[in-house]
């Protein structure tokens, strides 16, 4: 699991959890396309990694770094895709060193995530605004165990997790300053883990009806009072991360068993293609998607180095272009184009 997935061990059921079936992955690539480009930040020290936590719609992308060896995180920045220019985040002073995770982004700045409060000696949901941290997990949580806020849209809508007994967590939705518990249709015990809400209030998540978690796991979305699954079938572990205001959502989901080989996706109308970055090695790890379609995350390469990465769509090729393709006119420079993977 990746970090600010904290205690996302809870592995989910099959499809008769949710309402809503499973759809086939035998989708084309997206049109057009995407561009990738490697996301870094000046100055880090050898050995950092750094993951591209969320991105918005005015161009700002989340990222956090810290040392490769322990995954902890010394770092968060926010990237501005326009001036190309980093601003540097406050850690929260009440957690513990290392243990300020980033999860997600609206477009006034504001940022959710979960850290490891010293005093509490729990992981807590925060909310960073102004330069501020502000903690808003759910009461009970604060005293019983862990929380975490993945999700936050630009009403201040935050979507997220929190643990009700040890192995038995609930899904939260924080609005207008009440909390909403959100559990998997069907299994009233379940886990049910809350990771991204969008501007039209529509929720992704991670369900199982067992407590503590066992494979498989399973995603859902939920609006409108009702669960639909996503995946594919066979999926030991499907985790949909983000979802734009159009609907279309990413994620990544995995058939082994070990979990080491992990492959991104779209989902587009519930029609899923893949996407997996040039070069990997089958470890890629959508984490955000803007309503411009852009999408961040992370992927593994043939050298084995972790990556951040801002894929764009390519242009769609006018009608006009697409009728001189027709007819031949366009076939010798982009012979051959269509049958390339596109990094999708």
């Amino acid at each position: 699991m990746i970090k600010r997935r904290v205690s996302f061990v809870t592995q989910l059921s099959a499809a008769a959890v949710l309402a809503g079936a499973f759809v086939a992955t035998a989708a084309p690539a997206l049109a057009g396309g995407y561009s990738f480009t490697s996301l870094t930040v000046p100055s880090l020290p050898h050995g950092d990694y750094v993951a591209a936590v969320a991105i918005n719609n005015v161009g700002q992308i989340l990222l956090e770094s810290g040392p490769s060896a322990t995954g902890l995180v010394d770092a968060g920045y926010l990237y501005n895709t326009v001036t190309h220019g980093y601003t540097s985040l406050p850690l929260d002073p009440a957690a513990v060193a290392g243990n300020t995770f980033f999860a997600g982004l609206n477009d006034s700045g504001q940022i959710v995530g979960n850290d490891l409060q010293a005093t509490l000696g729990t992981y807590q949901s925060f909310l960073l605004s102004g330069g501020s941290y502000t903690n808003v997990s759910p009461p009970l949580s604060r005293n019983i165990g862990f929380s975490t806020a993945n999700g936050i849209n630009n009403a201040g809508q935050i979507a997220g997790v929190w643990e009700l007994t040890s192995g038995h967590e609930q899904g939260y939705l924080l609005s207008g300053g009440s909390y909403t518990t959100i559990n998997v249709a069907g299994f009233p015990a379940a886990a049910t883990f809350l990771t991204a809400i969008n501007n039209h209030g529509q929720i992704l998540g991670i369900g199982t009806p067992i407590p503590g978690g066992s494979t498989p796991y399973t995603g859902f979305a939920y609006s409108g009072g009702v669960f639909t699954a996503i995946g594919t079938p066979g999926a030991l572990y499907v985790s949909p991360n983000a979802i734009n205001d159009a609907g279309t959502i990413v994620g990544y989901q995995s058939t082994d068993p070990t979990f080491t080989i992990i492959n991104g996706f779209v989902d587009v109308g519930g029609v899923l293609s893949p996407f997996d970055a040039p070069g990997t090695l089958g470890t890629t790890a959508p984490n955000s998607i803007n309503n411009a379609g852009q999408i961040v995350g992370n992927y593994t390469d043939a050298s084995g180095n972790y990556v951040a990465f801002l894929a764009t769509p390519n242009p769609v090729p006018e009608p006009s272009a697409l009728a001189l393709l027709g007819t031949g006119l366009l076939a010798s420079p982009l012979l051959g184009w269509g049958r390339r993977r596109r990094g999708i």
